[in-house]
């Protein structure tokens, strides 16, 4: 994949989230969009222990990647991504995770070492699946019913965390579409 700049002046929704979201917050995770959907993009197409192709740690070949930007106490920024997974049909299978799944655990496992402030900004990559939770359309890949539950549940989340869905790149290596929601306003359009 061709590592281009992020377009942010196509990005869905900004003019919305720059009222909500501190201005310097929004230039931090701005600054580091290129990097977040790179990384994304890659943790989307990794391959796993006994797997030769991505699509093999997914039945149906839906591959979704995320990287989240994270503010440690000591104020250094890292970033952490996933990758969902989900070997067989069966639905009790207990290999299923998701990506903001996966970032979520290793958060916590983070947080025991390096205490965590919180996420600043998540990067989700897949393409477009109904949401059969809410019932709402969206033209990029939310995070699912399970995830923002999770979402809503953890320490490191803020309402005021950006989460920035995402289409997989095209040849050039941009996403055909993107758009950019806090966490409180992306709950709110699947009524949470």
């Amino acid at each position: 994949m061709k590592t281009a700049h992020f377009p942010t002046k196509d990005l869905r929704g900004l003019r919305g989230v720059r009222a909500s979201v501190p201005g310097k917050t929004l230039e931090m995770v701005l600054n580091h969009l290129t990097s977040l959907y790179a990384g994304a993009c890659g943790a989307r197409l990794t391959i796993m222990e006994g797997d030769t192709t991505p699509e093999q740690r997914n039945w149906r070949g839906f591959l979704v990647g995320a990287r989240a930007l994270v503010m440690l106490e000591s104020s250094e920024l890292i970033e952490v991504d996933g990758y969902n997974t989900k070997r067989t049909e069966h639905p009790s299978c207990p290999t299923r995770r998701c990506a903001e799944e996966r970032i979520l655990g290793k958060l916590r496992n983070i947080n025991e070492l390096t205490p965590i402030e919180y996420v600043v900004a998540l990067v989700v990559v897949g393409a477009f699946q109904y949401d059969d939770t809410s019932k709402h359309e969206c033209s990029t890949l939310h995070p699912c019913g399970s995830c923002r539950r999770q979402l809503t549940l953890n320490d490191f989340m803020r309402d005021n965390t950006l989460i920035i869905t995402a289409q997989p790149p095209d040849d050039r290596g941009l996403p055909l579409f993107a758009e950019i929601n806090t966490r409180s306003s992306l709950l709110a359009l699947h009524d949470h």
